[in-house]
């Protein structure tokens, strides 16, 4: 469970970082991952 909430956490500031350079797809990037 620790790695699997490290790699959530990671993957969820790469889309931050990601959202920052693209908003408009960077929301749809993080409604997606607020569902997995």
């Amino acid at each position: 469970m620790e790695r699997l909430e490290l790699y959530r956490a990671i993957i969820r500031d790469m889309i931050q970082k990601y959202a920052a350079y693209r908003p408009a797809r960077g929301e749809i990037q993080i409604e997606v991952a607020d569902q997995i």
